[in-house]
């Protein structure tokens, strides 16, 4: 995952990369709560992501000199915000965690406009638009209850924090992915590992209970589910505003709806399915020119000279 300046990584690529992998983040997750017994055994993955990111970025001698507050609020919000998702989708829905998180784009455009003053382009809004009505369609609002559902509560809160973090990461210094990577991965692990300290269950974490299963699921865990879709989303936060990023991440609603109905055997209706069908169309949309239709009509409506 070395990428030079002059051939970097496109931005909307690795955003779209992250998705798949964000999109079965659930299934890690509740496997090592099933092996072990404990809905804080996935703490153990975070550290052991701490500690590979750590190797990365001392092999890379990255260290940076200083980290500036913009970046050190925002690794923390992030690392808080994934710490609630990973704790939400043991509690609710894998639709319903995934979708009340994707509200994100909400409080991304009056977050952006607040602190970053983003541009609301006609393609944004139209994008905007696409996605909400999507994430009203596919969540169904007479069937959720948030009475006794702390899970719902947890991702809605994670999307809230999440696209916080991104318009502060947007004001920060652009520094080296690795240095946030070991802080967000450390407090992550950090936070969930209170839970389960201030928690009733007295086995949070049972070091005799963890298997051989247990471990290679908390290796993959720490890989292919941490570090990895952890640096493509890093990697693309300084390059896109917070609307435009949790825009072009909707696609992680697909793949978590799928993943769940062919996993979890969970139920997908037909207006589910509707509102999905344009949760895609909005992170096509932010990403089209709609100038050039018109130009392309103008175009053809062109005399030609005599």
């Amino acid at each position: 995952m070395n990428f030079s300046r002059k051939n970097s990584l496109n931005p909307n690529l690795s955003v779209f990369l992250s998705t798949i992998f964000w999109g079965t983040f659930w299934i890690p997750v509740r496997a090592i709560e099933n092996l072990t017994d404990s809905d804080y055994a996935s703490c153990i993955g975070f550290f052991l992501a701490f500690l590979m990111s750590m190797i990365f970025m001392i092999k890379k001698s990255v260290l940076p000199k200083r980290m500036d507050l913009y970046n050190v609020i925002a690794a923390v919000c992030t690392a808080i915000a994934i710490a609630l998702y990973t704790q939400g989708i043991l509690y609710t829905s894998v639709a319903n965690a995934v979708l009340l998180f994707y509200l994100s784009p909400v409080w991304g455009i009056f977050l952006g406009k607040l602190i970053s003053h983003i541009s609301f382009t006609p393609n944004r809004l139209i994008a905007v638009l696409m996605g909400l009505i999507g994430l009203s369609l596919i969540l169904e609002w007479n069937t959720v209850s948030f009475e006794g559902m702390s899970g719902n509560i947890m991702c809605l809160c994670s999307g809230f924090l999440f696209a916080f973090a991104v318009t502060l990461y947007n004001k920060g210094l652009e520094i080296d992915v690795w240095p946030k990577m070991c802080l967000i991965f450390l407090v992550i692990g950090l936070i969930i590992l209170f839970f389960g300290l201030v928690s009733q269950e007295t086995n949070y974490v049972l070091i005799d209970s963890i298997d051989w299963s247990t471990i290679y699921w908390l290796v993959l865990f720490s890989t292919i589910w941490l570090v990895v879709p952890m640096w493509l989303l890093i990697y693309a936060v300084h390059k896109l505003d917070a609307v435009k990023l949790a825009i072009g991440m909707m696609f992680e609603v697909i793949v978590s709806l799928l993943s769940g109905v062919l996993v979890a055997n969970e139920y997908i209706s037909v207006r589910q399915l509707t509102g999905a069908i344009l949760v895609v169309g909005a992170s096509l949309a932010d990403s089209f020119d709609f100038s050039q239709v018109k130009l392309g009509f103008r175009y053809f409506n062109k005399r030609p000279k005599d």
